[in-house]
């Protein structure tokens, strides 16, 4: 039976892809346009900075436990292997009213009989939740207020697409909510404003 301990570390993420871009915006004095404008104009629309940070990250294994079991059975649950365990989008698994099917095929797991361990690892690594997408933009300014001293504004707005990452379905076999996903992972698009001195 020890071939059933083996497997995944629980955050174990075997993709990420993560890349940050950074753009000084062209307006301004020595800048494409507005190189004329006068020195007020220059101070409010001049010397921004966007920057960009996106990252995109594989789903974390999953750990299905059970409930209901009879007396003397394992805590995991049995794999069938007689059902494909996921198929379509993320959108159309999500599990609950209104959907037609689970995260991943329910029938794909049974609960364990008494004196019955379960073949299940601890965190499956065949089977993973959702996919994760962070996308962060900010816009700096700098402003010289005299030698060493000045000024610094910066808008930042994280997950700027306002998109769900959905969280981790349930794991529980004997659930009611079996494979339903009920939960978000990230938090809707969040702005903030700060200023900061350098001296």
């Amino acid at each position: 039976m020890h071939q059933y301990e083996h497997s995944n570390l629980a955050t174990d993420v075997p993709h990420r892809v993560s890349g940050t871009v950074t753009y000084p915006l062209p307006f301004g004095k020595g800048k494409r346009f507005g190189n004329n404008m006068p020195g007020w104009a220059n101070e409010a629309a001049g010397g921004w900075t966007v920057t960009s940070i996106i990252g995109i990250n594989s789903g974390f294994p999953l750990g299905l436990t059970v409930t209901g079991a009879p007396a003397f059975a394992g805590t995991r649950p049995v794999y069938t292997g007689s059902a494909t365990l996921t198929s379509g989008s993320t959108h159309q698994r999500l599990g609950g009213t209104g959907q037609t099917q689970s995260y991943f095929n329910p029938t794909g797991f049974r609960l364990p009989q008494s004196f019955e361990l379960g073949n299940v690892p601890r965190s499956a690594g065949a089977l993973r939740g959702p996919i994760s997408f962070d996308d962060n933009v900010s816009v700096i300014k700098g402003f010289p207020i005299h030698e060493e001293l000045s000024l610094e504004f910066r808008a930042e707005a994280f997950n700027i697409l306002n998109k769900v990452a959905f969280g981790l379905p349930n794991t529980t076999v004997g659930n009611t909510s079996f494979g339903a996903i009920t939960s978000q992972y990230n938090l809707p698009r969040n702005l903030q404003m700060s200023m900061k001195v350098h001296f």
